[in-house]
């Protein structure tokens, strides 16, 4: 009900996307209470809890780039920014929390550039 709907992981935006993880932060608080009744289904919840971390990251870091990037498509951000954004995501736990971070790809190594880029 979260990653399916395109206005949630196609078509982005700060506001959906906020909504987006709030629901999977809903989902997040609700994970304590999932128990497995018997060992055969101790594998699915251990996928529920990881689909739940892996839409959370998701979210998170769709929130962080304030860009268009290929598929990548922000309404509210529809320009390409090799500038600010010509960069890669970390998310690191902090306490109950998820923090981003970015660290700037390192064009040098790489044979090919973006078009107009310069260091």
């Amino acid at each position: 009900n979260v990653m399916q709907p395109l206005k949630y992981t196609a078509w982005k935006s700060e506001e959906r996307l906020k909504e987006a993880l709030g629901k999977i932060l809903d989902l997040k608080a609700m994970l304590p209470t999932l128990v497995a009744p018997d060992p055969h289904y101790v594998s699915a919840a251990n996928e529920c809890r990881s689909m739940v971390l892996a839409s959370e990251m998701f979210f998170r870091a769709c929130l962080e780039r304030k860009e268009s990037r290929g598929w990548f498509l922000r309404e509210d951000f529809k320009e390409r920014d090799d500038r600010n954004f010509l960069k890669w995501i970390f998310l690191e736990k902090k306490g109950d929390d998820m923090a981003g971070s970015f660290e700037d790809v390192p064009m040098g190594s790489y044979r090919y550039q973006p078009e107009g880029w310069t260091a």
